[in-house]
C-alpha cells in the first residue's frame, strides 16, 4: 500500500525550487481561505476546547484551511470520545474485559489514527513543519533573500 500525499511544507522528498514552488501554489489554490475555521455548533465544551487547541497549535504551519474544518471536527470528537472511554476504563477496570468497550475503544484510536494523519500531527510531521516555520524565519531575517524579493 502506499503512503498518502504530504503537503509540500512537511514533505521530505527532493524537489527542485521550482517544482516546490509549482506544488505550493496548487496547494494553497486547493487549500483555499481559512476565514471559517470554526467548530460545529453540536460539539460539546470539551469537544470545543479540543477543537479550539489542535487549530491554535495548527495556525503556525499554515496548512489550515477552511476544508479541513470536517476533519478538525471529527478530531476533537474523537479524542473527546477517547477521554471518555479511558476515564471509565480507569473508574472500572473491569472495562478492561469487556469486549463493546475494548471495540469501541479500537475503533476510535483507528479513526485518531486517521485523524492524525490527515492533519500531519505526527510527530515527525510536527517536527517537519517546525523546521520549516523556522528556516522561513531565518530567511525572512536574511538582508540578501530580503533584497532578491524586492524588499
Amino acid at each position: 500500500m502506499s503512503r498518502p500525499a504530504k503537503s509540500v511544507k512537511v514533505i521530505s522528498k527532493n524537489l527542485t525550487e521550482n517544482e516546490k514552488q509549482q506544488r505550493e501554489e496548487t496547494e494553497n489554490l486547493l487549500k483555499g481561505n481559512s476565514n471559517k475555521v470554526k467548530p460545529f455548533d453540536y460539539l460539546t465544551t470539551e469537544q470545543v476546547k479540543i477543537f479550539k487547541y489542535i487549530l491554535n497549535e495548527l495556525k503556525a504551519s499554515g496548512i489550515i484551511g477552511n476544508l479541513d474544518v470536517y476533519i478538525l471536527n471529527r478530531c476533537a470528537i474523537v479524542i473527546d470520545r477517547l477521554n471518555t472511554l479511558d476515564r471509565m476504563i480507569n473508574e472500572r477496570p473491569a472495562l478492561l474485559f469487556d469486549l463493546d468497550s475494548l471495540k469501541a475503544r479500537k475503533d476510535y484510536m483507528t479513526d485518531f489514527n486517521k485523524c492524525c494523519q490527515e492533519l500531519c500531527l505526527s510527530p515527525q510531521a510536527r517536527a517537519k513543519i517546525g523546521t520549516i516555520n523556522s528556516n522561513k524565519k531565518e530567511q525572512n531575517k536574511d538582508p540578501l533573500v530580503k533584497a532578491l524579493r524586492g524588499g
